[in-house]
């Protein structure tokens, strides 16, 4: 079990394909979606700048890439 906690500064917006897209502002924090294939841009004027976190266990892929 792997999952990242984001913290987010100016404007991202994350898309997750159907389930749709949300918008975090600076000062937002927010906890990732694991096992939901999903992109995040920069949508603000300025740099977006994040601090990731990642829990898992010894064995265990942090990441998977899309088969897209």
């Amino acid at each position: 079990y792997a999952q990242d906690n984001w913290k987010a500064g100016n404007k991202l917006t994350v898309d997750y394909g159907d389930k749709g897209k949300h918008v975090y502002r600076a000062g937002y924090a927010l906890l990732e979606d694991i096992n939901v294939r999903h992109n995040g841009q920069n949508t603000g004027t300025g740099p977006v700048r994040l601090l990731a976190v990642f829990m898992g266990a010894d064995g265990l892929k942090m990441t998977v890439p899309s088969a897209n």
